[in-house]
Parts: C-alpha cells; sequence; structure tokens
C-alpha cells in the first residue's frame, strides 16, 4: 500500500500547523491543477478540478477554469458535493469525452483525512 497520500497529508499538516492556516494547501491545490500545466489536456483539467471541487467545497472553496482559488458557499453533506461535481460530469459527456477522463469525474471520493483548513481570517490564493 502507498504511503504517499500520508506523507502528503504530514507535510499539509504540519505546513498549517507553523502557519496557522490553510495557505500552503491552497498553493499546492493551485500549483498542481494550473491550466498551463494541461495544455492540450482541457478535458482532463476539468476532470481532476472537478474532482478536487468536490472536496474544496467543503472548505468552502473552489479552483475555476483559470486557476484561481476563490470562495463559494460550504457543502454540508456529501450529496450537495456530488451535486455540485455531477454537475461538471454531464457537461463533459455532453462534449464527448473520453470514458477515462470521466472516470475522474466519480462519486466515490477519496478524500485525505486532512483536507483544507482555512482558519481566522486566513488569506487564500487567489
Amino acid at each position: 500500500m502507498s504511503t504517499k497520500w500520508r506523507r502528503l497529508r504530514d507535510s499539509f499538516e504540519q505546513v498549517q500547523r507553523r502557519d496557522g492556516t490553510g495557505n500552503g494547501v491552497a498553493r499546492f491545490v493551485k500549483l498542481t491543477l494550473a491550466p498551463d500545466r494541461f495544455f492540450g489536456a482541457r478535458e482532463t483539467h476539468e476532470a481532476l478540478c472537478a474532482e478536487a471541487n468536490a472536496v474544496l467545497s467543503f472548505a468552502g472553496l473552489e479552483l475555476r477554469s483559470n486557476g484561481a482559488l476563490v470562495r463559494v458557499r460550504a457543502a454540508r453533506t456529501l450529496a450537495e458535493a456530488e451535486q455540485r461535481a455531477d454537475r461538471l460530469k454531464a457537461k463533459l459527456r455532453a462534449r464527448d469525452v473520453h470514458p477515462d477522463v470521466l472516470h475522474f469525474c466519480r462519486a466515490e471520493l477519496e478524500v485525505v483525512p486532512a483536507v483544507v483548513e482555512v482558519r481566522g481570517g486566513g488569506q487564500v490564493i487567489s
């Protein structure tokens, strides 16, 4: 079993404890899913963003297609987060994207235990 997710989680938690905000995690999400990293693979980028946004929605955040991380109304239930992800999945199906791309928009989210924590007025990088 891979421990990559555990190392990431531990690193995120360490940075959050040190800084007192979730900005380090936000920066990681923005850099990892920056649109310029997906030139020629728009559908893959959109699918990955949809999956990330389903998780980020619980923290009241959304990653836009231009790479900006913005505050939104926080999702309160898994069903609400899944609905947000399903909207993009429907748009991707309408574009007749490859089935492998749709795999990223699955309802069964594998959520890293320490998602994003934005405390006490910490500024989100946008």
